[in-house]
């Protein structure tokens, strides 16, 4: 392997200025996935906005409403649906890892097919994840998570088109965006029949009613899709990088210490949400990263001082090719470094200079 030419790619576009995910990326490797590091200074700027809500009136609305494990309701309900479509916060990496987390029970409750927003237009029937792929699929978090659908045997495929940037009509463009997508996904459906699928999409395509002033994916699919049930769960609105913007996340963020993603369910089995007409459900987010750390192995690399001011790019040892995206990128501004690990992979980290040219290697 030309390591020099694999591994500039990816420095190179993840400190792109005009990349739009970068701010989320670094704040992704520098907590390095697991702790509560910029919990507090996401707190900081929510107290900044002096958003308040009325908390007798949201201690009304949340009674007799507890939270529950979202990974266990949304495996149980998804048995009977034939397609799940759930969102994403295009800077929230914590929603991959939630999604990452589903795959393999979705995968054992009969779904094969995923359809991603990331992947560019007209790809279809991914095998490896690089950094040609997609835009979004950038971010160590979502192309980890793509690696996992690919490893447990789903069928990874774009629904966007090349024909959307041609639209004459900027008004109407949206909204023909979002039909095409139905229309792409509807053909592959068709060409797979009796398989389950995924629609996994940025924030709002997955709403059940209109808004934005455009039609979305999901009231397209529901218009012409009459036999197949369609869930729609929502991520994307209650987590800490919209922090204030929600009465209800608010809310539980001062009053429940969430160990997990949650749902809210009453006695009589129905979910709480502040949008209601949008989704079928809507998760609620930790205001720690703590919640999914136990999946990690913390280790610590010791290196070289001069070495500081570099960049460490680890990956998994089966996922160093061309154009590959690590799974952690970390800034060297100390000899000791802690990374994260998962106990089923391997992992080999190179060491790049500002030029993004490796210096140094080694297996962990």
């Amino acid at each position: 392997m030309n390591t020099t030419k694999d591994l500039k790619r990816p420095l190179e576009i993840l400190q792109s200025s005009f990349f739009p995910n970068y701010l989320g990326v670094l704040d992704y490797f520098r907590s390095q996935r697991i702790g509560n590091n910029n919990f507090e200074s996401l707190l900081y700027h929510y107290k900044a906005r002096n958003i308040g809500y009325n908390r007798n009136e949201m201690v009304e609305k949340f009674k007799g409403y507890h939270p529950i494990s979202a990974v266990e309701y949304i495996i149980k309900t998804s048995v009977d649906q034939e397609i799940f479509a759930i969102n994403e916060h295009h800077l929230n990496h914590e929603n991959r890892i939630f999604m990452e987390l589903l795959l393999e029970k979705l995968y054992q409750n009969g779904f094969r097919n995923i359809f991603v927003e990331g992947i560019n237009a007209d790809l279809s029937n991914i095998h490896q994840v690089s950094s040609f792929i997609g835009y979004y699929t950038l971010n160590p978090s979502y192309a980890s998570f793509l690696r996992k659908a690919l490893e447990l045997g789903f069928i990874v495929n774009s629904y966007e088109s090349s024909e959307i940037s041609s639209h004459p009509d900027k008004v109407h463009r949206q909204s023909f965006r979002d039909y095409i997508q139905a229309e792409n996904i509807i053909d592959k459906i068709n060409s797979l029949p009796n398989t389950k699928s995924i629609l996994y999409a940025g924030s709002s395509h997955i709403e059940k009613s209109s808004g934005n002033g455009w039609k979305k994916t999901v009231q397209y699919l529901s218009e012409i899709l009459l036999d197949k049930k369609i869930y729609c769960a929502d991520q994307s609105k209650m987590g800490n990088v919209d922090l204030g913007k929600s009465d209800y996340f608010n809310f539980v963020n001062d009053e429940y210490a969430l160990s997990e993603p949650s749902v809210f369910l009453n006695d009589n089995g129905e979910v709480l949400m502040d949008h209601p007409q949008l989704y079928d459900i809507q998760i609620f987010f930790p205001r720690s990263k703590d919640w999914y750390s136990h999946h990690y192995l913390n280790i610590s690399i010791t290196l070289d001082t001069r070495f500081l001011g570099m960049h460490l790019l680890l990956y998994r040892k089966e996922t160093v090719y061309y154009q590959s995206i690590p799974e952690q990128l970390i800034e060297i501004n100390s000899e000791t470094l802690s990374v994260s690990l998962r106990e089923e992979y391997s992992y080999v980290y190179f060491i790049t200079d500002p030029d993004g040219d490796v210096v140094f290697s080694d297996f962990l």
